[in-house]
């Protein structure tokens, strides 16, 4: 099954009367996150592991949808020092992961 970590995500926001924003590329227009979450934006791209690493267009849609929080799953933006230091719209949190912690990961691979 196809983003697994989403649908807990979005299963669990629901439980605790969260509202949940979820993305999706082409690829992935019938995966079951997009049945799950209350709203989902297309993030359109040539592939869709350019569309999930796609840090503008996630925040666009963040901002655009009022979110309050992203969880990156795992992968992707999850390991992505960069997207968590140079978040410019500090009022989003970002989940998960401390980007203090991927980069003293990096450093002793």
């Amino acid at each position: 099954m196809k983003r697994v970590i989403a649908c807990r995500i979005a299963e669990t926001a629901r439980k605790i009367g969260l509202t949940t924003v979820g993305i999706f590329s082409e690829a992935d227009i019938n995966s079951k996150h997009v049945s799950l979450c209350d709203d989902v934006f297309l993030i359109e791209g040539s592939s869709p592991l350019g569309c999930y690493l796609d840090q503008d267009k996630i925040i666009e849609i963040a901002v655009k949808s009022k979110a309050g929080a992203i969880h990156p799953g795992y992968g992707f933006l999850s390991e992505n020092a960069k997207f968590w230091n140079e978040n410019k719209y500090k009022f989003i949190r970002l989940l998960y992961v401390r980007a203090l912690k991927i980069s003293r990961k990096r450093n002793v691979m």
